[in-house]
């Protein structure tokens, strides 16, 4: 197995402060309501996100993540994207924090 040679961070939104939100874009409410992959080519959330950190990994991981931001795999990967996220603190090994605040799972994606 090959590892790539880039990497890649991953932040809980509980440990950001409100400043570091501010300067990728986003706000608390976004990080609440999905997750956030953030590039130098611009911000990906929901689905995108998890397709661009799928992606990062390279191999057949990262092949998958490609797949998801492709028809018709990219319209079945949104709803369930949003039905997981709606229900995360229901997922084995949740904790409280996973409980969404607001009740709408939808993101607000961008395309880079």
């Amino acid at each position: 197995m090959r590892w790539p040679t880039h990497t890649a961070s991953v932040v809980a939104s509980q440990q950001m402060a409100d400043s570091d939100l501010e300067l990728a874009g986003l706000s608390r409410d976004d990080v609440q309501r999905a997750a956030w992959w953030i590039a130098p080519d611009g911000l990906y959330g929901g689905h995108l996100a998890v397709a661009r950190a799928l992606a990062n990994c390279g191999g057949a991981v990262g092949r998958l993540g490609s797949l998801l931001t492709a028809p018709p795999f990219r319209w079945l990967a949104r709803p369930t994207y949003a039905a997981i996220a709606r229900h995360r603190h229901r997922m084995p090994g949740a904790k409280p924090t996973c409980r969404l605040v607001h009740p709408s799972a939808e993101s607000n994606e961008t395309e880079g």
